[in-house]
């Protein structure tokens, strides 16, 4: 589990108590099967279960054993005359990652993505459904998902399917992170929390870069000022619950065999972070773009 040390000599504080473990996915290509965690793979999916649409534009239907989790604070940006057919993106298997926040009686955790794009406060990139599931449930596999279509012309969806060979990392705040009150009295920051020098900058602990379960948000031009980091439905913390990064780029201090192809999609400005409820993990989604 790699991880920076604040470097001496330039009045970083400690930062343990800020930092989040996560696991970066180094999706490489391969030929997973729906029985397997991967991007761009078939999924797990039930002959019974009706496929899930675009919500802005047809409802989708409860089923046994899976539990749909609603995403606030997004609009379709693009026609919803149609009922759009989303598109499986992604799976993962509690016995390959144990530490994601599966609800009561779920071991698999799905995400399909609206592969036009939809708008919010700090997002503008793929709708995004998540769907709890109990894979022992589902006897017979849907033989062919509807084809997708996509009216706007945007690469949302991975090109290539990719199996995983992930790792551990711990992931290091960004000072638009720290508490106001610990910021304050950081004497490298200016008034707006921007560094004032680039060897400061540089010497930052740095974030995990890649796709990823769990850890720390990826802010690249944004920042959490103005974003609802809370949860929609209950009020109470949002965590990190993945991100996918357009471009799986090296890391130097990721010791892995990192591959340089990742599933080849475009991810809005750069990735695709989905946040879930502290508590609650069958509360909305908050989608975050950036």
């Amino acid at each position: 589990m790699p991880s920076d040390s604040p470097k001496t000599g330039y009045g970083f504080p400690d930062l343990t108590p800020f930092t989040r473990t996560a696991v970066r996915l180094h999706p490489r290509a391969g030929t997973p099967t729906a029985y397997d965690s991967h991007i761009g793979g078939p999924l797990l999916w039930p002959a019974d279960e009706p496929w899930p649409h675009c919500p802005d534009t047809a409802p989708n239907a409860a089923a046994p054993g899976a539990i749909y989790t609603p995403t606030a604070g997004l609009e379709a940006a693009h026609d919803c005359e149609k009922a759009m057919p989303l598109v499986g993106v992604a799976q993962f298997f509690r016995r390959d990652f144990p530490k994601l926040p599966f609800p009561d009686g779920t071991d698999l955790l799905q995400v399909l993505f609206c592969p036009d794009p939809h708008d919010g406060g700090g997002y503008w990139g793929p709708g995004v459904q998540v769907v709890w599931r109990n894979s022992a449930g589902v006897a017979e596999l849907l033989a062919s998902p509807p084809e997708p279509f996509r009216t706007e012309d945007y690469e949302y969806l991975p090109a290539r399917p990719c199996s995983f060979a992930p790792c551990e990392v711990v992931d290091h705040p960004r000072p638009s992170e720290l508490p106001a009150e610990l910021k304050a009295t950081l004497k490298f920051l200016d008034e707006l929390g921007n560094f004032v020098d680039d060897d400061v900058e540089d010497a930052w602990p740095s974030l995990t870069v890649g796709s990823k379960l769990g850890g720390l948000n990826f802010w690249w031009t944004s920042g959490p000022e103005g974003f609802p980091l809370f949860c929609p439905d209950c009020g109470g913390g949002l965590d990190l619950l993945l991100s996918f990064e357009s471009s799986e780029s090296r890391d130097d201090d990721c010791p892995c065999d990192q591959p340089d192809e990742g599933p080849g999609w475009e991810l809005a400005a750069s990735s695709v972070n989905v946040l879930v409820c502290a508590a609650d993990a069958t509360h909305a989604i908050r989608p975050h773009a950036d």
